[in-house]
């Protein structure tokens, strides 16, 4: 027989592994950019971080990937990201 324990720290791992997978079907560059904006938000201010996010997001519209998510969306299809 399980434990409470056994069972919520199974339960916990079940959760992690589907966020992970969440995680690493987005395209690496938001993802490298959603945590430099976490960082500064933790080390400077959320101010800091906010202001960041135009720059941020209009620099992530202008890469490939980007294209290749839009793309993949009209096609009904996963997007195959490169990281450029």
């Amino acid at each position: 027989m399980r434990s409470i324990n056994q069972s919520s720290a199974e339960a916990a791992l079940q959760l992690a592994v589907t966020m992970a997978n969440k995680i690493a079907a987005c395209a690496p560059l938001s993802i490298k950019n959603t945590l430099v904006s976490a960082h500064l938000a933790i080390n400077e201010s959320e101010e800091k971080a906010f202001a960041q996010l135009p720059l941020q997001r209009a620099t992530l519209y202008a890469t490939e990937d980007f294209k290749e998510a839009l793309m993949a969306e009209k096609e009904r299809r996963v997007p195959k990201y490169r990281g450029r």
